[in-house]
């Protein structure tokens, strides 16, 4: 054989090498043991709401007085925000107040008979929340309060094409 024929040789075995390569990569998958030809797998996140009940209940908070409930949002949940709905049957008016670690972040002023709003929360930490009557001098009141914790999940999804 001359240099010419051996060069067209060793480069033909290259070029079939190179094919049967890509072709057991191709035909292998990307992750997981996954099989099937042509089929690649990614991981992505998904973010699924939950919501947890912070306060559902009816109840007088008494003059110069104020309830409470206290509520922790963990690292590992996105996008937190906490649902308020009052109701106040007996007296005209009632205070919200929303603590993060011992420091006021939100209060809603006199509110009532009812009031709904929804507020974002700043992430991770320990809250309470008040429902403050201690502005009042001789009128009780009673409320029905149902505060939700909402948030998400982030969840790892598997797609396989």
């Amino acid at each position: 054989m001359d240099k010419r024929t051996t060069w067209g040789v060793v480069a033909l075995i290259v070029f079939l090498v190179a094919v049967g390569v890509g072709y057991v990569y191709m035909n292998s998958g990307s992750s997981g043991g996954s099989s099937g030809s042509g089929s690649h797998c990614y991981t992505r996140t998904q973010y699924v709401p939950e919501e947890k009940p912070i306060i559902n209940s009816q109840f007088i908070v008494e003059a110069r007085n104020y309830r409470y409930q206290t509520f922790i949002v963990q690292d590992n949940w996105f996008n937190p925000s906490l649902e308020i709905n009052i109701k106040i049957y007996q007296g005209s008016d009632i205070k919200l107040i929303l603590l993060k670690d011992n420091k006021i972040i939100w209060q809603s002023g006199k509110v009532g008979p009812a009031y709904t709003t929804t507020i974002n929360l700043p992430g991770t930490g320990s809250y309470e929340i008040r429902i403050d009557n201690t502005y009042s001098i001789i009128t009780n009141k009673n409320v029905e309060a149902r505060v939700v914790l909402h948030y998400e999940l982030a969840q790892p999804v598997e797609t396989c094409s």
